[in-house]
């Protein structure tokens, strides 16, 4: 589809992708929950210098981690009722080990002292709670992305 404001282009692929302008910085948001997924995107896309695209499951983000996100919110606990599915932990590791260096944040709903060691072990940027306080959090690292 291509929709026309003024002189600007907005073009937007099948799935919901946006193709990223030079400007822009491309974020993967990898989040099982369709609610706080929506959330997210919704969040992000206050931020004009921000392409999104979006992933219930971190096996379809491996299929694009050759696009090279400038950063990716991961859900720590993807899903894990779906066997096939793989959990944010595995999923960092095999970012870590078999990609150039990415920014990735980890966000739970849980506060697990275990999981916050966990992130310093790769190299995750952060780790934020999914609480009232997630959207200041998010937004302090979207500006620091565009800085």
């Amino acid at each position: 589809m291509l929709y026309v404001f003024g002189s600007f282009f907005v073009i937007l692929i099948a799935k919901g992708i946006m193709k990223t302008t030079p400007n822009q910085k491309k974020v993967f948001i990898v989040e099982d929950d369709p609610f706080y997924r929506a959330y997210l995107k919704e969040l992000l896309g206050r931020h004009k210098h921000i392409s999104t695209q979006v992933f219930s499951c971190a096996e379809d983000c491996l299929e694009h981690i050759g696009e090279n996100p400038d950063l990716i919110l991961l859900d720590f606990y993807l899903d894990l009722e779906n066997k096939h599915n793989i959990s944010g932990h595995h999923f960092l590791e095999y970012v870590d080990k078999n990609t150039a260096r990415k920014k990735v944040v980890f966000i739970t709903g849980e506060h697990n002292e275990t999981l916050m060691e966990s992130y310093h072990t790769f190299r995750s940027m952060r780790y934020i709670l999914k609480d009232h306080y997630a959207a200041d959090h998010i937004n302090s690292i979207i500006k620091q992305l565009a800085a």
